[in-house]
């Protein structure tokens, strides 16, 4: 995975494969809920791309090298997501 998030495009596959890997490790013992699953793999996510930016020497907003998920930079959907599980578990 690390050597295709390193290519000429990190590709959105890669990244987020990276990031649902890592949270599969993260909570495989664990007895969490939704939230807590969301988040980690929300911050995973955002992890994994910009590791495969920096890697890359793109910028944050750079599309033609880093990964893109819908037209937007990957660690844009990290980011969403890290929120929305973030809201989800306060409002619990």
């Amino acid at each position: 995975m690390l050597l295709v998030m390193t290519g000429i495009n990190a590709t959105s596959v890669a990244v987020v494969g990276m990031a649902a890997l890592i949270t599969a490790v993260a909570v495989a013992g664990l007895e969490v809920g939704g939230g807590w699953i969301a988040l980690t793999f929300g911050a995973a996510t955002i992890g994994c791309d910009l590791l495969s930016r920096r890697m890359l020497r793109a910028s944050l907003w750079d599309t033609t090298r880093g990964s893109e998920m819908l037209k937007v930079p990957a660690w844009n959907i990290g980011a969403l997501i890290f929120v929305v599980a973030g809201a989800i578990l306060i409002i619990d």
